[in-house]
């Protein structure tokens, strides 16, 4: 029985060499001239060996990168390599064909460099899917101008509504609120008891409805706050809004320490903090009540808290609260205009955090995070 001849290692090195999924060539390091090419190259460029070997290097590549080729061709001479460069190789028909260049070097007895061993990786589909993706961020770009546009219009137009309906609305409002005081001051002695009561729930209204509108104006002005961002001391921060807060004596407002030093937007988290805190001592349930401020770090995050002991607000009513126009008070009270804890939210969700309210009827605590980097622990009062 017959049997073919085994190949020899050299007939395996050289199928290796002429037939690897990369273009390889060797050039004479004197003259730029190529001494040695696989037949992938040949293929790749559809042309004839005897058209590639003997010819200069500069020819197989695209007039657009000559200029790039000789700058990598002295970097060779003098480094003796050259790596990943990205160039453009030209077929036989003048086409464009993407390449990774990596080059090292052969050399003599005495370290000349004499010739290189070039490797011409294809990227074409690399190439391709580089110019799809940028294609599609050029696209996306676009889109998210002209949804920006569009958003920043509906914000103007947005705040001009809310100016107009604050500003025309309050007006005849104040008119009332004055023709009522009249009243009062008139006609309060000849009154009976139902009408006097009448007449203070009708002020009581015109305030809330105030306070209504001036909640909308503040609430469409929200997306037009542009952050600040500066080192802050929340500890001094919880105490300004401390001092500032009419209660009674008898209530207090402990701030726990440590508090921190963040590098934040903290005119916005003053507000967030500034809201909750008014807010609790606005609700109290007694006058002998406490509100208590604090903070730690949750999995690298800011959380802060706001926690009274007074009634509690009831599982039920937890989403309804941070709802527009929501409130759990009364209708008739100045202070229930259902706006803030909506503000609340909205500025803690802008600034990336997350904010919750926890009640069993003994109490209500807000835990709310704010993405921020410590600079340093600072002490509360």
């Amino acid at each position: 029985m017959r049997t073919e001849p085994e190949a020899s290692n050299e007939d395996i090195y050289y199928d290796l060499f002429n037939h690897s999924p990369d273009m390889y060539v060797s050039v004479d390091a004197s003259t730029g001239f190529i001494v040695q090419c696989n037949q992938t190259l040949l293929d790749r460029l559809q042309r004839s060996r005897e058209s590639v070997v003997g010819t200069e290097i500069f020819s197989l590549y695209h007039p657009d990168c000559h200029d790039e080729v000789k700058r990598k061709f002295q970097d060779f001479l003098e480094t003796g390599e050259i790596r990943s460069a990205e160039l453009t190789l030209a077929d036989s028909h003048g086409n464009g064909i993407p390449v990774v260049l990596n080059v090292s070097s052969v050399r003599d007895n005495t370290g000349k460099i004499i010739a290189s061993r070039s490797v011409w990786q294809d990227v074409t589909k690399l190439h391709q899917t580089r110019q799809e993706l940028q294609q599609l961020n050029r696209e996306l770009e676009s889109r998210v101008a002209a949804r920006t546009a569009q958003i920043e219009r509906r914000n103007a137009d947005l705040e001009e509504l809310a100016r107009i309906l604050s500003h025309d609305l309050r007006s005849p409002l104040r008119g009332l609120r004055l023709m009522v005081s009249w009243l009062r001051e008139d006609c309060m002695h000849i009154l009976p008891e139902s009408s006097k009561k009448m007449m203070a729930q009708l002020d009581q209204r015109i305030g809330r409805m105030d306070q209504l509108l001036q909640g909308i104006l503040e609430y469409a002005r929200l997306g037009r706050h542009q952050p600040s961002y500066k080192v802050a001391n929340i500890g001094d921060d919880c105490l300004r809004i401390k001092e500032s807060l009419e209660r009674p004596e008898s209530f207090k407002i402990i701030i726990e320490e440590p508090m921190p030093t963040l590098k934040t937007d903290n005119i916005a988290l003053f507000r967030v903090l500034q809201n909750l805190i008014s807010n609790a001592v606005k609700h109290r349930a007694t006058d002998d009540g406490e509100v208590r401020i604090s903070h730690r770090v949750v999995d690298g995050v800011d959380e802060f808290s706001v926690a009274d002991n007074g009634g509690g607000i009831e599982p039920r009513f937890h989403k309804k609260i941070f709802e527009m126009f929501q409130t759990l008070s009364p209708n008739d009270g100045d202070e229930a205009s259902g706006i803030g804890l909506s503000i609340v939210k909205r500025i803690v969700e802008d600034a990336g955090g997350i904010i919750r309210v926890e009640s069993n009827g003994l109490g209500t605590t807000f835990r709310f995070t704010w993405p921020a980097s410590i600079e340093a622990n600072g002490s509360g009062t």
